[in-house]
């Protein structure tokens, strides 16, 4: 499935109407970016996540990754916090996070809509807060059903980005982003790797397993004009 997502968006790159990409100028950008000492964002433990534990922690990100997008608006959602004015998917992270640690996670995934408004509280509403619940809804049901109310027992034994993917998009439809483009079906699904991405980097940095997450990263990363030149020519 991975390689679905680079095939139709080569597709959409070679086929767009109104937009194209200049790639001489593209990469001569890439060669000003400085990816040296880069980590990946939950190693900095942010607002003391880890002391959650390595099965919370992933039976959380399920959740929060689920409703981590579009925070578009004016004015920006924001909540106000003992760490000051927070925005964004930094502040949905913040908000949900405090409740579980007030709470519990078993609450989270049983919240009604009126505590989940209070919850996500802010100077304005957040965007899509309707769409927001019911994805967590939706979520929450499929684990308490399907996997005995545990994500992280589910995918347990599994150490691989591909499989992992597979076991996401096959059984949360929320994480299926898929539109048609000029009668050809485009996949997106970037809420998928992205959790696929912060599961593997938590275990490894947490249990010190092994893991494989080289097919996300071929995905995210053009090395040089030679792959420019490939995607323009297939």
């Amino acid at each position: 499935m991975l390689e679905k997502v680079i095939d139709s968006c080569k597709y959409v790159m070679n086929n767009s109407k109104y937009v194209t990409i200049n790639y001489d100028k593209l990469n001569e950008f890439i060669t000003t970016i400085d990816c040296k000492g880069l980590k990946h964002w939950l190693s900095n433990n942010t607002y003391n996540i880890f002391d959650l534990g390595i099965e919370n922690i992933i039976n959380f990100i399920l959740i929060f990754d689920s409703i981590d997008y579009s925070f578009w608006g004016t004015p920006k959602w924001t909540i106000d916090t003992e760490l000051g004015e927070k925005d964004g998917s930094d502040a949905l992270l913040y908000a949900m996070l405090k409740f579980i640690k007030d709470r519990n996670l078993e609450d989270l995934y049983d919240i009604n809509y009126e505590e989940f408004k209070l919850m996500l509280k802010g100077n304005v509403e957040i965007p899509f807060i309707k769409e927001r619940y019911e994805t967590l809804n939706k979520t929450s049901k499929i684990v308490k059903e399907k996997m005995n109310g545990n994500f992280y027992g589910y995918i347990y034994s599994i150490s691989s980005d591909t499989e992992l993917f597979e076991i996401i998009i096959n059984n949360f439809s929320s994480f299926k982003d898929e539109r048609e483009y000029d009668g050809k079906t485009i996949y997106f699904y970037k809420l998928a790797q992205l959790l696929t991405s912060d599961i593997l980097h938590l275990r490894e940095q947490m249990e010190k397993i092994k893991v494989d997450y080289s097919h996300l990263v071929r995905m995210c990363r053009l090395q040089n004009t030679t792959d420019f030149e490939s995607i323009r020519n297939n």
